[in-house]
């Protein structure tokens, strides 16, 4: 099967992932050391790297999908992103 052919099988939420997987590809900035599955989306692990090659991080996101768009919230660098997360949409909610 031909790879757009296979692309275009997937759904929005499997193409906003690939788009994610590619950006991370193409940006040598930045790593991506962890995906956690958590809630709609995924909690996401990176690393940024300085001009010098300096690794910094890890600083920690919540991606999601919205309506058809990609959302990304960064949580910041913490040893319980779950928790994080969950008081940072709690605020926004209330």
């Amino acid at each position: 099967m031909e790879l757009r052919e296979q692309i275009d099988r997937l759904d929005r939420d499997q193409l906003a992932e690939l788009r994610m997987y590619i950006d991370d590809k193409l940006n040598p900035a930045s790593s991506v050391e962890q995906r956690i599955n958590y809630r709609s989306g995924w909690l996401q692990s990176e690393y940024r790297y300085t001009d010098k090659g300096t690794r910094r991080g890890p600083y920690w996101y919540f991606k999601f999908v919205k309506e058809g768009k990609n959302h990304s919230l960064y949580i910041g660098g913490t040893d319980n992103p779950k928790s994080a997360v969950d008081q940072i949409l709690a605020s926004k909610a209330g």
